[in-house]
């Protein structure tokens, strides 16, 4: 899957722009399946509010890939899932897209749920390396790589914004705006990428996060 997934035009585009979308990346149907298992995971309190004031109201959960055999009996769509996007940091390693950096899958995955209209993420990098040499705020991160699982039409709210840089610091007024549709992946460096995450308008967005060290 990942192989097929990581195409050469995508590839080159996250060489030359720093981040991909890959519309279509995994089945409606497995979309379905890991919404419907995030929904029960947060009824049943599973996922705790955020403490990171950048990002206020929203929820999440952490899915330990160490554990991989419970999660599948217990999560057996969102096992799947994390279990193909760690496949692609090998890929990625192969195409040599961050120059000869030997890349690590970190254990877990994180589901994440921005409320309807009571969310969204600020303007941010996800490492601030070599500034930042505190693991617990992301030093090591290298790559970003997002899942979505919304049926998302347009007026939903909730993209993920892309922004353009001038020289070191972002420009908050010129971005590209990601929709984040069922069944696409978003693959970024998480150390040149400014991005925010807009206001879900209808319904809750949820997504799942992958980070490569």
């Amino acid at each position: 899957w990942a192989e097929a997934a990581l195409t050469e035009p995508v590839l080159s585009q996250l060489r030359e722009e720093g981040f991909c979308c890959i519309t279509e990346a995994f089945d409606a149907s497995l979309a379905a399946d890991c919404l419907e298992e995030c929904r029960t995971l947060d009824a049943s309190s599973a996922t705790t509010v955020t403490s990171n004031r950048c990002n206020r109201g929203s929820r999440s959960a952490w899915l330990d890939l160490d554990g991989l055999e419970e999660l599948q009996q217990k999560l057996p769509a969102l096992a799947k899932l994390s279990t193909m996007l760690a496949g692609l940091p090998l890929e990625l390693q192969n195409a040599n897209v961050l120059s000869g950096v030997h890349l690590q899958v970190h254990p877990a995955t994180m589901i994440a749920v921005y409320p309807e209209q009571a969310a969204a993420y600020a303007l941010h990098k996800d490492s601030y390396a070599p500034a930042d040499n505190d693991p617990a705020t992301g030093a090591t991160r290298r790559l970003t790589i997002l899942a979505y699982f919304n049926d998302w039409r347009p007026g939903h709210g909730g993209e993920l914004r892309i922004h353009e840089s001038a020289g070191q610091r972002p420009d908050p007024r010129h971005f590209q705006a990601l929709e984040p549709k069922a069944g696409t992946v978003v693959i970024f460096d998480s150390r040149k990428v400014w991005h925010a995450v807009a206001p879900s308008l209808r319904g809750d967005r949820w997504a799942m996060t992958l980070w490569v060290h």
